[in-house]
């Protein structure tokens, strides 16, 4: 009984291999180095635009403090009374204000502002729905709106006023003898800052603030509450630029090389599939027929002389197998070196019939 022996690659086979081997290196490299190189150019391109964008902050401090100057009374030693405590209201003559407003960028800039301070004297009523709504509103300028001024970086205001409280008790008192309405006053008093703020890397073109009091006019005892937050920190403004020559070409160049890597990648991996699919189909094939025909065939390694035959082709493998059995003859199995292709002959007489399985045809038994 003769066992078939299938050969190894040839020396020359495995060289060839080994290059094959080599430029599919190269290429996952260069494949590998253009994504490198397309990342580096879009992240430059971002890094661009940063530079372009930068953030700008501003901080805004607020702060009033009061006293209240009392009329000339039997009750208090003293002239005038301390901010933060509850008063008679028939007692206060007036309330001097202190407004203090600050403003501070965190990069050069060249600032213009103004402001003016108002007394709103609001009166509000119950609705048949028991909700407060506003039935009457009277607006005095305290300090009418100053010219604009200039400051580099940061400005100051600080602002004194005085309120005649009386005068707005008085008013409110005649609303409603006038038209028969309970109201609730209030004395609205506002500092309205106005600021242009201008930089080189970002425009506010307007900032609009406010330091406010609340004063009530007609209730029995009377305390100021303030309506405003102290500090506004960190309001941040980026300046949108249209992008630049320079981004542009950083971003087509970074993609241009990104997608050139993943086409290589996709070609070189279709190329492989495909290679890797024949030559698969095709091993396979060849070791089933050598394992399953092991008694009948015999692998030689060089092609067997035909000239003097009669080459007849063979289409089925049975087919062959059938000729081998009937005149008892062995197959013989001849390979190239490639290991593309290879040849199955049964010689009887002077006739060669042969079979061929090639890993182009994908011929299988």
């Amino acid at each position: 009984m003769r066992r078939t022996t299938r050969r190894y690659r040839s020396t020359n086979n495995m060289q060839m291999k080994t290059k094959e081997e080599i430029i599919n290196t190269i290429i996952l490299i260069i494949a590998v180095m253009l994504v490198f190189i397309g990342v580096i150019f879009i992240k430059s391109g971002l890094d661009t635009r940063k530079k372009s964008q930068p953030q700008f902050a501003y901080t805004s401090e607020k702060s009033s403090n009061y006293e209240v100057l009392l009329k000339p009374n039997d009750f208090y030693l003293e002239k005038t009374l301390e901010q933060g405590k509850y008063y008679a209201s028939q007692s206060i003559d007036k309330i001097c204000i202190n407004f203090k407003y600050i403003l501070n960028t965190n990069k050069e800039s060249n600032l213009q502002y103004s402001y003016d301070i108002i007394a709103d004297l609001v009166g509000n009523a119950n609705s048949k729905d028991n909700q407060i709504k506003e039935v009457w509103n009277r607006r005095f300028n305290l300090v009418e709106i100053t010219d604009n001024q200039d400051a580099n970086n940061k400005f100051e205001i600080n602002q004194n006023v005085d309120v005649d409280y009386q005068k707005y008790v008085t008013l409110a008192n005649e609303y409603e003898k006038t038209y028969g309405i309970n109201i609730d006053s209030v004395l609205k008093v506002r500092m309205n800052v106005y600021s242009n703020v201008n930089n080189l890397e970002a425009d506010i073109k307007k900032v609009q603030d406010y330091i406010e009091l609340d004063i009530p006019i007609n209730d029995t005892v009377t305390n100021v509450e303030e309506n405003y937050q102290n500090i506004n920190n960190e309001n941040i403004v980026s300046q949108e630029k249209d992008i630049s020559i320079t981004e542009i070409i950083y971003y087509a160049s970074g993609t241009i090389l990104i997608i050139g890597a993943i086409i290589i990648v996709i070609i070189e991996i279709k190329r492989e599939f495909k290679n890797m699919t024949k030559d698969t189909i095709y091993e396979m094939n060849i070791r089933k027929i050598l394992k399953f025909y092991e008694d009948l065939i015999v692998t030689v390694e060089n092609r067997p002389n035909l000239e003097k035959l009669e080459i007849m082709n063979v289409n089925k493998l049975d087919d062959l197998i059938d000729v081998a059995e009937q005149n008892k003859k062995n197959i013989i199995h001849y390979e190239e070196e490639n290991k593309s292709k290879s040849e199955f002959y049964v010689i009887v007489d002077k006739y060669a019939y042969l079979y061929v399985v090639t890993s182009f045809l994908y011929k299988s038994f």
